[in-house]
C-alpha cells in the first residue's frame, strides 16, 4: 500500500527545492525566533 506524502516547494537564488512538509515543521521548530536587529533592512515585494 502506498502513502500519501505532502511536499512543500519552494525557491531559492536559481534553485528549486523540495520537502517533506513533516521535515520542513520539523526544521522550522529547531529555529531560534528572534526580533530583527536595529537598522536591519527587510524585503519587500513592492
Amino acid at each position: 500500500m502506498s502513502k500519501l506524502t505532502d511536499i512543500l516547494e519552494f525557491r531559492i537564488a536559481d534553485g528549486y527545492y523540495a520537502i517533506d512538509v513533516q521535515i520542513a515543521r520539523e526544521i522550522v521548530e529547531m529555529m531560534t525566533i528572534t526580533p530583527p536587529f536595529p537598522g536591519h533592512r527587510t524585503m519587500s515585494r513592492e
